[in-house]
Protein backbone atom coordinates (compact mmCIF):
# COMPACT_ATOMS: atom_id res chain seq x y z
CA UNK A 1 0.00 0.00 0.00
CA UNK A 2 1.28 3.41 -0.91
CA UNK A 3 1.61 5.96 2.06
CA UNK A 4 -0.69 9.49 0.12
CA UNK A 5 -1.22 13.09 1.39
CA UNK A 6 -4.61 13.60 1.25
CA UNK A 7 -4.47 15.65 -1.63
CA UNK A 8 -2.79 13.34 -3.59
CA UNK A 9 -5.48 10.66 -2.66
CA UNK A 10 -8.62 13.13 -3.25
CA UNK A 11 -6.83 13.75 -6.82
CA UNK A 12 -6.97 10.25 -7.61
CA UNK A 13 -10.29 9.27 -6.12
CA UNK A 14 -11.53 12.01 -7.95
CA UNK A 15 -9.41 11.37 -11.56
CA UNK A 16 -11.30 7.46 -11.01
CA UNK A 17 -14.84 8.77 -10.35
CA UNK A 18 -14.63 11.47 -13.15
CA UNK A 19 -12.29 9.57 -15.83
CA UNK A 20 -13.22 12.24 -18.56
CA UNK A 21 -11.89 14.86 -16.64
CA UNK A 22 -8.79 16.77 -17.70
CA UNK A 23 -6.13 17.74 -15.04
CA UNK A 24 -7.52 21.45 -15.69
CA UNK A 25 -11.03 20.41 -14.45
CA UNK A 26 -9.37 18.25 -11.36
CA UNK A 27 -7.39 20.75 -10.41
CA UNK A 28 -10.12 23.55 -10.47
CA UNK A 29 -12.67 21.42 -8.42
CA UNK A 30 -9.93 20.30 -5.75
CA UNK A 31 -8.41 23.96 -5.85
CA UNK A 32 -4.91 23.14 -6.40
CA UNK A 33 -2.59 23.68 -9.47
CA UNK A 34 -2.16 21.75 -12.74
CA UNK A 35 1.42 21.01 -11.82
CA UNK A 36 0.29 19.15 -8.75
CA UNK A 37 -2.80 16.81 -10.17
CA UNK A 38 -0.18 16.20 -13.18
CA UNK A 39 2.15 14.69 -11.14
CA UNK A 40 0.24 12.75 -8.95
CA UNK A 41 -1.39 11.12 -11.78
CA UNK A 42 1.73 10.33 -13.37
CA UNK A 43 3.59 8.90 -10.18
CA UNK A 44 0.19 7.33 -9.06
CA UNK A 45 -2.02 7.23 -11.70
CA UNK A 46 -2.33 3.49 -12.84
CA UNK A 47 -1.59 2.32 -9.48
CA UNK A 48 -4.64 3.00 -8.05
CA UNK A 49 -7.14 -0.08 -6.57
CA UNK A 50 -10.92 0.59 -6.86
CA UNK A 51 -10.85 -0.31 -2.78
CA UNK A 52 -8.41 2.56 -2.36
CA UNK A 53 -11.06 5.09 -3.82
CA UNK A 54 -12.48 7.77 -1.31
CA UNK A 55 -16.13 7.89 -1.94
CA UNK A 56 -17.20 10.97 -4.12
CA UNK A 57 -18.66 13.23 -1.09
CA UNK A 58 -15.57 12.63 0.76
CA UNK A 59 -13.17 14.43 -1.71
CA UNK A 60 -12.07 17.60 -0.27
CA UNK A 61 -9.25 18.95 -1.76
CA UNK A 62 -6.82 21.30 -0.74
CA UNK A 63 -8.63 23.68 2.40
CA UNK A 64 -7.80 27.50 1.57
CA UNK A 65 -6.80 27.35 5.20
CA UNK A 66 -7.48 30.31 7.51
CA UNK A 67 -9.46 32.86 4.97
CA UNK A 68 -11.62 33.93 8.19
CA UNK A 69 -8.61 34.70 10.22
CA UNK A 70 -7.31 36.61 7.25
CA UNK A 71 -10.43 38.59 6.89
CA UNK A 72 -11.23 39.24 10.40
CA UNK A 73 -7.53 40.72 10.58
CA UNK A 74 -7.94 42.52 7.79
CA UNK A 75 -10.80 44.06 7.92
CA UNK A 76 -10.00 47.02 10.10
CA UNK A 77 -7.87 48.09 7.60
CA UNK A 78 -10.43 48.06 4.97
CA UNK A 79 -12.69 49.92 7.05
CA UNK A 80 -10.06 52.32 7.48
CA UNK A 81 -9.20 52.78 3.80
CA UNK A 82 -12.89 52.66 2.66
CA UNK A 83 -13.38 55.71 5.38
CA UNK A 84 -9.96 57.40 3.94
CA UNK A 85 -11.43 56.66 0.33
CA UNK A 86 -14.92 57.88 1.37
CA UNK A 87 -13.52 60.97 3.40
CA UNK A 88 -11.23 62.33 -0.27
CA UNK A 89 -14.18 61.73 -1.75
CA UNK A 90 -16.66 63.90 -0.01
CA UNK A 91 -14.08 66.63 0.63
CA UNK A 92 -14.18 66.66 -3.20
CA UNK A 93 -17.62 67.39 -3.66
CA UNK A 94 -17.77 69.40 -1.45
CA UNK A 95 -15.13 72.06 -2.97
CA UNK A 96 -17.43 71.46 -5.99
CA UNK A 97 -20.64 72.00 -4.81
CA UNK A 98 -19.26 75.21 -2.85
CA UNK A 99 -17.40 76.93 -5.97
CA UNK A 100 -20.17 76.25 -7.63
CA UNK A 101 -22.40 77.95 -5.18
CA UNK A 102 -19.90 80.75 -5.14
CA UNK A 103 -20.21 81.52 -8.90
CA UNK A 104 -24.05 81.11 -8.65
CA UNK A 105 -23.91 83.85 -6.31
CA UNK A 106 -21.21 85.99 -8.22
CA UNK A 107 -23.77 86.10 -10.65
CA UNK A 108 -26.45 87.06 -8.97
CA UNK A 109 -24.33 89.89 -7.64
CA UNK A 110 -22.52 91.32 -10.64
CA UNK A 111 -25.16 89.40 -13.89
CA UNK A 112 -23.71 87.25 -16.05
CA UNK A 113 -21.22 88.26 -18.77
CA UNK A 114 -23.17 89.67 -22.29
CA UNK A 115 -22.39 89.06 -25.21
CA UNK A 116 -21.93 92.18 -27.82
CA UNK A 117 -22.36 91.88 -31.27
CA UNK A 118 -20.72 94.42 -33.62
CA UNK A 119 -22.69 93.87 -36.17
Amino acid sequence: MIELSNLEEDILSLAAHEPDYTERELARELNCSITEVEDVLEKYGDKVDDEEVKPRDEIKGKSSGGSVLLWLFLLPFKICWWGFVFSIKAMFWMLEVSIGIMFWFLGLIFGSPKSEDNS
